[in-house]
């Protein structure tokens, strides 16, 4: 398999529109714990398939103007992607059970990593993606 060179990737939150405010930000890490202690984590794209990470924003965090920012650094430059987002309090609902399979919940429902479905990511399909 071949890889791309390292590759860093960093996930921030901003709490107002403001980035320039040193304050009023943090650092969200993956829930697999793979970050160093500045909150990057490796990004090592493969030819032959994509890598995903699962980030979690903070249960106490509310706000209805914060700016979600991806950082993808390399060795020559540092690519950034934003999005606004509003983030409600309390308003999301527990799945009935565990995703498995590496599924997450969102609002009460399973989503499902490929090749698995079902209720709660439970079933392995056969088709190939």
């Amino acid at each position: 398999m071949q890889c791309v060179d390292l590759v860093l990737a960093k996930v921030i939150l901003y709490y107002s529109l403001d980035i320039s405010d040193t304050k009023s930000f943090t650092v969200i890490k993956p829930l697999d714990n793979s970050a160093n202690e500045t909150g990057a984590f490796e990004c090592n794209r493969r030819i032959d398939k994509y890598e995903e990470k699962t980030v979690a924003i903070p249960t106490e965090l509310v706000c209805d103007q914060c700016i979600l920012q991806f950082a993808l650094i390399t060795p020559n430059a540092t690519f950034y992607s934003c999005a606004d987002i509003t983030v409600l309090d309390n308003q999301t609902k527990e799945c009935p059970g565990e995703c498995l399979n590496e599924g997450f919940c969102v609002d009460g429902i399973c989503l499902c990593k490929r090749p698995y479905h079902g209720e709660f990511c439970e079933v392995k399909s056969k088709f190939k993606y």
